[in-house]
């Protein structure tokens, strides 16, 4: 999916978005989801069978390619939404950094990621009650960032491989956490 500069792609909830390996979300202009309590929007792979007895392929990491924020994007909000086995599963390319967040997740949990969680270069971001968690990159990079974080949990217990991501990762960065 291409969401173009000019365009708003607008996702209401009780959406469910099935994703081939190679698939995912790129957005140039403005991306809202806007799930509800109780009403999550679920973005995931498109694989419905089971790897093994007891695993399916819904808990499988990098089943698709996640969502990735062009410089050119700005004024996304992400609300109540679960976003799991992507590869990585937010990317936020550079932009310039500004007053105003570029990214603002509320009530999102991303989990099982063969990539990174959310990794935000040169963007302000704001995370409200969110989870990440179980991703083989970091859960939270800030590479050159600002990101306002309250009430949200960010654990790395990746179980498919060690050699896995620190939970928050600042890289000449400034967060400011709050609970």
């Amino acid at each position: 999916i291409r969401v173009d500069s000019a365009a708003t792609l607008t996702i209401l909830p009780p959406t469910v978005m099935y994703f081939s390996s190679t698939a995912g979300i790129d957005v140039y202009g403005h991306l809202n989801i806007a799930g509800q309590p109780g009403q999550d929007v679920v973005l995931r792979g498109d694989r419905l069978d089971w790897m093994f007895a007891n695993l399916p392929y819904d808990r499988v990491s990098g089943q698709w390619r996640g969502i990735r924020f062009h410089s050119s994007s700005t004024g996304n909000s992400l609300k109540y939404l679960d976003l799991h086995s992507a590869t990585d599963a937010i990317i936020c390319d550079s932009a310039e950094v500004g007053d105003t967040p570029r990214l603002s997740l509320e009530n999102v949990s991303i989990h099982n990621c063969s990539g990174y969680g959310l990794a935000a270069h040169h963007s302000n971001v704001a995370i409200t009650n969110t989870l990440i968690s179980n991703t083989m990159g970091d859960c939270l990079l800030l590479d050159n960032s600002r990101a306002d974080i309250t009430y949200s949990t960010f654990a790395q217990f990746y179980p498919f491989d060690a050699n896995r991501g620190w939970a928050v990762q600042l890289v000449n960065s400034q967060a400011s956490f709050a609970n």
